[in-house]
């Protein structure tokens, strides 16, 4: 009886939602055919909408979602030095720095600039 009940209601919501959505587009067609300055507007702020999403999770899955293209980046650092006695925070390895510490590095198979 539940299950009956059940199927009853989501069939009969399904067939009203998809009313509303008929009725909701044959509004929009009237409108756009009506209003053609509207139209473009509306099409061209879409489409520029769309490209701007587009372009933005192309950029983010290259940069954020992508692995490194290095064998093993999961073993990759990023080495700073410590310049809170001059008041700032960490910097990156000025390249003097980076040459004394690559020459006497006993804890990284490697280092790269």
């Amino acid at each position: 009886m539940w299950c009956r009940a059940g199927l009853d209601v989501a069939s009969n919501a399904l067939r009203v939602h998809l009313d509303i959505l008929t009725h909701d587009l044959r509004y929009i067609v009237r409108t756009l055919v009506r209003l053609p300055g509207f139209s473009a507007t509306v099409i061209l702020v879409a489409a520029l909408g769309i490209g701007a999403t587009t372009a933005s999770f192309s950029i983010a899955n290259h940069v954020f979602l992508r692995p490194l293209p290095f064998p093993h980046s999961d073993r990759l650092v990023q080495l700073r030095q410590d310049q809170s006695y001059r008041g700032y925070g960490s910097m990156e390895l000025s390249p003097g720095n980076y040459r004394d510490w690559k020459a006497r590095r006993t804890s990284f198979e490697n280092m790269g600039v």
